[in-house]
């Protein structure tokens, strides 16, 4: 939607919004396969949680694309149901553990996670 120019923010876009880098995600399978970290649960998000608002207005910037509306919550609650919660009100997790454990990630801010995806599929 974003490339289309016509992304927008959910509600006021004021949720937070945990994230996590695709090679950031893979590094802590291949610690934990490798048993570089100790088995267990860990949440496989940034250790720096960004809102919606940042999220869209970040990646409408890289894609040079306008930022124009927000769609509000109820055409969510519409399309999903009770699921729409989790993107209308948002969910802010910290990887603890996996911090604990001396991970360290390689895309720790959502500009950061965006500038490497998309560099990598204008590449493409």
């Amino acid at each position: 939607m974003f490339k289309l120019g016509i992304g927008g923010t959910i509600g006021n876009g004021n949720q937070p919004f945990s994230f996590i880098h695709i090679d950031d995600l893979i590094h802590i399978y291949e610690e934990i396969i490798l048993r570089r970290i100790q088995k267990g649960i860990y949440n496989a998000v940034s250790p720096h949680p960004t809102t919606n608002k940042i999220f869209s207005q970040q990646l409408a910037k890289k894609l040079k694309r306008p930022l124009l509306f927000s769609i509000p919550p109820f055409v969510f609650r519409i399309l999903f149901g009770k699921g729409a919660e989790l993107l209308t009100q948002g969910q802010e997790v910290y990887p603890l553990a996996l911090i604990e454990q001396g991970f360290k990630f390689n895309y720790e801010t959502i500009d950061s996670a965006i500038h490497a995806l998309l560099n990598l599929t204008n590449k493409s």
